[in-house]
């Protein structure tokens, strides 16, 4: 594809998403797109294109552990909720998150030398500063995949699969997870674009209606059709499918300091809200959501893309639309002011510019189930 053909997709697929203004001057723009889908296949609402093709990044996690499930590794392991839930994470390698990746090796019997994600700090900059200070070195154990890496040495020890080459495309443990993302994003294998992730594993393609839909399954532990049958041709019944859903996302939601970290927003929003949301953050500006309303029983999955991979510009516009949607009540955005009312700030410390939210037209969630 020649750069003008590349040029008119992103025209046609991504939107001005998110503004940074410096005084009264817009200076800075972000690109992007995203789609909240309910029930049916079509979704609710969008903004750009649903259909973009977007690698999942990180926010695969929670569906890449439900290889850990199907594989029945937890119960062979005694694999816990706090293990399910930090093997869905992207940690940051503070102290309860390192205990608990070791407690997993050593729950299946292997060692630090077995993993094969990167030694690095901590990807959140307060943690790997109080990292070095303590005089640390890198560690596989500080890297934000590393409890995923567990996970899948805990599914190969189940399944009786080599251990060796566990992050290789042709490994008989990618093809499972393979099949297992085509099900649950509802996306054709043969349309899945496939990369290599920061931590060396694959990464998989699929469109933000797809990356929508799974956090709908997730938040409401249950299938749509299309994703039965996908599962069902990869010898997955409906009812195991949804089970392990539902212990993806209660022990996500019931141990959210695993997600991410003290500050992060994975752990942010679903202390914040107590069961209702689940939320996983991906590299390179990917967010997805699933939100559920136990009054109402009714649920949304959501999926944003911001296009130059700005995480910062990423936490403002999720939670922009969730505030958009009346889904941020009082009692909850006080304790969310630094992603919803982010600033710039120049070199004295000083703020000197503000984030703007470019979607007029989203309305509240009330609005769009009428």
């Amino acid at each position: 594809m020649n750069s003008k053909n590349i040029q008119t997709e992103l025209s046609d697929s991504l939107k001005p998403l998110v503004a940074i203004k410096r005084g009264d001057l817009i200076e800075k723009v972000h690109f992007g797109a995203y789609c909240i889908v309910e029930n049916d296949y079509d979704p609710i609402y969008f903004f750009g294109n649903s259909e973009f093709i977007t690698y999942t990044r990180s926010t695969v996690k929670p569906f890449q552990a439900l290889s850990v499930i199907l594989s029945e590794a937890d119960e062979k392991f005694n694999l816990n909720e706090k293990d399910i839930a930090i093997i869905s994470s992207s940690h940051f390698g503070q102290p309860e998150h390192v205990l608990q990746v070791k407690s997993i090796l050593e729950k299946i019997g292997l060692k630090y030398e077995d993993l094969l994600c990167p030694a690095v700090y901590s990807r959140d900059n307060n943690t790997k500063y109080e990292q070095i200070r303590s005089g640390l070195e890198p560690s596989k154990y500080f890297c934000d995949c590393s409890a995923k890496h567990a996970g899948m040495l805990a599914a190969c020890k189940a399944l009786g699969y080599d251990i060796k080459n566990y992050d290789s495309p042709s490994h008989p443990l990618q093809i499972l997870i393979k099949n297992i993302l085509s099900s649950i994003y509802d996306f054709d294998i043969d349309k899945m674009i496939i990369g290599v992730d920061g931590c060396g594993v694959p990464v998989f393609s699929a469109t933000l209606k797809s990356m929508a839909h799974a956090y709908l399954s997730l938040i409401n532990g249950k299938l749509n059709d299309n994703q039965t049958k996908r599962f069902e041709n990869i010898g997955f019944a409906k009812k195991e499918v949804e089970l392990a859903l539902k212990k993806v996302r209660n022990s996500m939601v019931g141990n959210p300091s695993m997600i991410a970290g003290d500050s992060g927003i994975c752990t942010v929003l679903m202390t914040l809200y107590g069961g209702s949301l689940v939320g996983k953050i991906g590299a390179d500006g990917v967010y997805c959501v699933g939100l559920k309303d136990f009054a109402t029983n009714h649920s949304i999955g959501i999926a944003v893309k911001i296009a130059d991979g700005s995480m910062d510009a990423l936490e403002f516009a999720v939670v922009s639309i969730l505030k958009r949607l009346n889904c941020l009540v009082s009692t909850r955005s006080n304790f969310i002011d630094r992603f919803l009312y982010k600033k710039c700030f120049n070199e004295h410390g000083i703020p000197v510019g503000e984030y703007q939210f470019l979607d007029g037209d989203l309305p509240s969630l009330a609005s769009l189930l009428i």
